[in-house]
């Protein structure tokens, strides 16, 4: 159920124009690392899971 409203409300935006993904945005691959360099300067994000550079960069890839 949860995918389903993940696909619908990704077609939803896509209807309206919105970009759906980071390159969608015209933010290049090539860009993610520095991205979470920068996200995580002042160290790890996240109270439950902590999340390092590599792992913020990974959720760009996914989300790419």
């Amino acid at each position: 159920m949860a995918l389903e409203g993940i696909k619908r409300l990704k077609e939803f935006f896509a209807s309206l124009g919105i970009p759906v993904t980071l390159t969608g945005a015209g933010i290049p691959e090539g860009k993610f690392d520095e991205m979470a360099r920068k996200a995580t300067e002042e160290g790890p994000l996240g109270q439950f899971v902590k999340l390092d550079k590599d792992d913020v960069k990974k959720i760009y890839e996914l989300a790419k």
